[in-house]
C-alpha cells in the first residue's frame, strides 16, 4: 500500500517540476528576446538627414515695359515775305550749241532780302516750295532792270508757266522758245528744302546765233524777284 502511494507522489511531483521548468525557460526566452529588441532599438543608428544642396528656386521678376510716345512739336510754316534776287550757283555756259543734243545745266539759290535787292549781303533762303522759272530773252543791257510787273496777274495766280514779257522803258523783252527741258527738271518748278532749283536743258536747233540773257524768276506766293546772266548761242 505504501509503495503505490509513493509512486504516485513521485510521478505527480516530477510532472509539476517539469512544468515549472518549461515555464521558466519560456519566460527566460521571452525576457531575452525583449531585452534584445530593446537593446537593438536603443543602439540602432539613426539615418542621417541628407543635406539639400539644390539652390532655392529663383523667383522670376516680371518687368513691365512702358512705351513712351515722343512728343512731336509742330513747326510753324515760314510766312512768305519779300525776297532778294536769286543767286546763280551754276550759271549758263558761255557759248552753247543749238543742236538739241548738247546738255547744259544751271542751278540757282533763292535768297532773302537782307540788302533790299540784289546785294551780296543777301543770305540763302532755305525754304522749299518757292516757284522758279528760267527763260531766254534778248540781251539785257548792263545797269538796266527788267520790269515784269505787267505779268502781275500771272504771278499772283501761279500761272507763270505761260509766256512772260518784260520791259525796259518802252522796249519789250519777250520770252524766246529756244530751250527744251528734261522731264525731271521742267521749266517751272519749285525749290527743294535748301531753297535751290536746277535745270537740265538743250538749245533747240534753229535758234538764232547771238548774245542772250538767261533770266531766272523766283516767286514766293506773290513776292518775286529776278536775276539774269548773259550767254551766247553759237
Amino acid at each position: 500500500m505504501y509503495s503505490m502511494v509513493k509512486t504516485q507522489v513521485t510521478q505527480g511531483g516530477s510532472s509539476g517540476i517539469q512544468s515549472v521548468i518549461v515555464v521558466a525557460i519560456t519566460l527566460f526566452a521571452l525576457s531575452g528576446l525583449m531585452v534584445g529588441f530593446a537593446y537593438g532599438a536603443f543602439t540602432h543608428p539613426r539615418q542621417p538627414k541628407q543635406a539639400n544642396n539644390n539652390p532655392p528656386p529663383q523667383q522670376t521678376q516680371v518687368v513691365k515695359q512702358t512705351t513712351t510716345t515722343p512728343t512731336v512739336t509742330a513747326t510753324a510754316p515760314v510766312q512768305a515775305h519779300a525776297i532778294g534776287c536769286p543767286a546763280w550757283l551754276l550759271p549758263p555756259t558761255y557759248s552753247e550749241q543749238p543742236d538739241g543734243i548738247s546738255s547744259y545745266k544751271v542751278t540757282i539759290q533763292a535768297d532773302d532780302n537782307s540788302s533790299s535787292g540784289c546785294g551780296t549781303s543777301n543770305t540763302a533762303l532755305r525754304v522749299a516750295g518757292i516757284t522758279s522759272k528760267i527763260w531766254v530773252t534778248k540781251t539785257i543791257p548792263n545797269g538796266k532792270l527788267l520790269d515784269i510787273s505787267a505779268n502781275q496777274t500771272l504771278l499772283t495766280s501761279d500761272q507763270i508757266s505761260t509766256t512772260l514779257t518784260g520791259k525796259i522803258g518802252n522796249e519789250t523783252y519777250s520770252e524766246l522758245p529756244y530751250l527744251s527741258f528734261s522731264s525731271s527738271t521742267p521749266q517751272v518748278q519749285t525749290t527743294d528744302a535748301q531753297g535751290q532749283a536746277s535745270w537740265n536743258y538743250t538749245v533747240n536747233p534753229g535758234s538764232t546765233a547771238g548774245g542772250y540773257s538767261l533770266v531766272i524768276l523766283t516767286d514766293w506766293n506773290g513776292y518775286y524777284n529776278l536775276s539774269w546772266y548773259g550767254f551766247g548761242i553759237s
